[in-house]
């Protein structure tokens, strides 16, 4: 009888525990950094996820390779191949998995000298037959807060948070979990970070940075976060600030320099990507020690009430507003006759109406120009003083 009632004591506790930590996640929607949320920050709820639901949202997400549909025909690092079978949801989290896997059809492409599932291209039999998995978001925004709580896979193998489109490749953080090469260990500790230019070929790196952190970082779970403005990035590892970078600090770096880049590729929508990959340079995982799994918690996207394009005054004399005439999507009134450039942007950052007018303070913005949804929207109006840009929210 004992044991009866401990167990199903146990079992109470249990379920009590999980309505907690979905009921945490599911409330928590201001970034680690920011517990206030000083910054006025919106989550993005179409580039997040709280994998909560109990299978892959595929209409948020692609799998990458699923249907035979590989975003930028990439396939995997050689030697390892991206799975379909190798993405799930479990216990409320994404899990990405590395696991040895000798009955996969592996393509006989070769890349960067290796062979896929191959040691060596000459091999007759699949010599390291990795597999691992990618999925990537289905819809691009521009400008915000990223952050990710997971646990990287504790392997010879890469776990990493990072966003690619329009020739741009930005790399939050990877890191290596436990390398097998013995000269590697440092890589344990180590995040890095870069940003691509894949308007040139081969897409050259324009800037890196590492940091080398004071724990283990497969060690556990950790939260990660950047801040991308027009103008800076900081990154964030469990709530501190490890980095900041500006706009001027890219644009100038050797590496852009030497590629003949214009180094800030940070100024167009990217896709938000999450995946692990084989580096060979840093050693190769074994049948040993796999399979091993890239957990993650959340993926969370806010944008401010501007989407991040700065203000540079504050016109409160600025009036945007939506009327009850069907023909006006909105009016803008202002105390002067300045030309004036009246932009209209989406919460995840696209620009849907971009239109100058010249010598009027009084500016209707007809349903024939431009037709808005119910949703959040802002008005940027630049003129010769600077830019202002004010909230609407069409009903």
């Amino acid at each position: 009888m004992t044991y009866f009632k401990q167990s199903s004591f146990i079992k109470y506790f249990l379920f009590l525990l999980i309505i907690v930590i979905n009921f945490n996640k599911s409330v928590a929607q201001v970034p680690y950094t920011d517990p206030t949320n000083a910054g006025d920050w919106i989550l993005n709820t179409a580039v997040s996820d709280e994998f909560n639901s109990g299978t892959i949202n595929e209409a948020k997400w692609l799998i990458q390779g699923k249907n035979g549909e590989y975003r930028s025909n990439f396939i995997g690092r050689a030697p390892s191949q991206f799975s379909t079978n190798n993405v799930r949801i479990e216990n409320n989290m994404l899990k990405i998995q590395t696991k040895w896997d000798p009955t996969f059809s592996f393509t006989d492409r070769i890349k960067d000298g290796y062979a896929f599932g191959k040691l060596n291209t000459t091999d007759a039999t699949f010599t390291c037959p990795v597999t691992t998995a990618a999925i990537i978001g289905k819809t691009a925004f521009q400008y915000g807060y990223m952050e990710i709580s997971c646990k990287c896979a504790d392997a010879s193998i890469t776990s990493a948070f990072w966003a690619l489109g329009n020739g741009a490749e930005f790399d939050v953080f990877e890191n290596l979990g436990k390398p097998s090469l013995p000269n590697k260990t440092q890589l344990e500790t180590q995040i890095w970070s870069s940003i691509h230019d894949w308007t040139l070929s081969g897409g050259p790196s324009v800037w890196t940075e590492r940091n080398q952190l004071p724990f283990r970082v497969a060690g556990g779970f950790h939260t990660w976060g950047v801040e991308w403005d027009p103008e800076f990035l900081k990154f964030y590892a469990d709530g501190q600030l490890i980095r900041s970078i500006t706009k001027a600090d890219v644009v100038n770096s050797p590496s852009a320099v030497a590629a003949g880049s214009v180094g800030w590729v940070m100024d167009r929508p990217i896709y938000i990507w999450v995946d692990s990959e084989a580096f060979y340079w840093t050693g190769l995982p074994s049948q040993a020690s796999l399979p091993v799994d890239y957990e993650i918690d959340y993926i969370r996207v806010w944008q401010k009430n501007t989407t991040g394009i700065l203000s540079k005054k504050a016109d409160n004399d600025v009036k945007v507003y939506c009327t009850n005439n069907t023909d006006t999507e909105f009016v803008v009134q202002k105390p002067n006759y300045d030309d004036v450039r009246v932009s209209v942007i989406d919460i995840q950052g696209k620009i849907l109406y971009n239109e100058v007018f010249y010598n009027k303070n009084l500016i209707e913005v007809s349903s024939s120009q431009l037709k808005l949804k119910s949703g959040i929207y802002f008005v940027r109006l630049s003129d010769s003083s600077g830019v202002t840009t004010k909230k609407i929210i069409k009903g």
